[in-house]
């Protein structure tokens, strides 16, 4: 979403689910933290869905991190249910990896941030 050549906000929607090929899947969804709080993640939640009911979904599933309350209730505000919880089990494979950087939790966000930047340019 744009607001002239900013962006608001994106979200990333497929037919990608693997546990049902009529499912789609709200991937991604970001906004500008200056865009907070004005309803632009609902439009984009919104959107996805229609977009992906247009393309024949017949259900639309995402994961939130549990720590994630905001999304949580954006995502109950939008019609979504909590139906299972996954447990991420992760295994280091190299030296080191308890560093700084394998600990900083906003490293992926920095990096989709950048990357949806990059494909909006």
């Amino acid at each position: 979403m744009l607001d002239g050549d900013r962006v608001a906000g994106f979200v990333l929607g497929s037919l990608s689910f693997e546990q049902r090929a009529d499912w789609g899947c709200l991937e991604w969804i970001a906004v500008d933290p200056g865009y907070q709080g004005r309803g632009v993640a609902s439009r984009l939640v919104k959107e996805c869905c229609a977009r992906l009911a247009a393309a024949g979904a017949v259900c639309v599933v995402t994961d939130v991190e549990r720590r994630n309350t905001a999304s949580a209730e954006l995502m109950r505000r939008n019609g979504f249910a909590e139906e299972a919880t996954v447990s991420l089990f992760v295994r280091p494979l190299a030296e080191g990896s308890g560093s700084a950087r394998a600990r900083d939790a906003s490293a992926p966000r920095r990096h989709l941030t950048r990357a949806a930047a990059e494909r909006v340019r």
